[in-house]
């Protein structure tokens, strides 16, 4: 659509919250900053997705540990690109 990553983010996010439980419009939200990642560093729509599935397996299972935690998205974000990339360059 010719957006850039910070309008195209913010579009996901109002669409998540609109049309989607709270749970999975945070996890959808969090998900797409891995999609915000350089080419250089998550190159392909199918390395975004696998961040993506590394970010959902992440908060579901640290839901309890950090409820209420300020930073916990943009965190789990990052770590989740690190893994992807990580992934990545094992199997290539």
């Amino acid at each position: 659509m010719g957006y850039g990553p910070i309008i195209a983010n913010g579009l996901v996010g109002v669409m998540a919250a609109t049309f989607l439980p709270n749970d999975l419009a945070g996890i959808t939200y969090t998900s797409s900053f891995v999609g915000m990642s350089s080419l250089a560093v998550i190159p392909s729509l199918a390395a975004a997705a696998l961040g993506s599935l590394i970010v959902a397996l992440i908060l579901i299972t640290t839901v309890e540990i950090y409820a209420g935690i300020g930073g916990k998205g943009g965190t789990t974000a990052a770590l989740s690109t690190i893994i992807t990339k990580t992934i990545l360059r094992i199997f290539s």
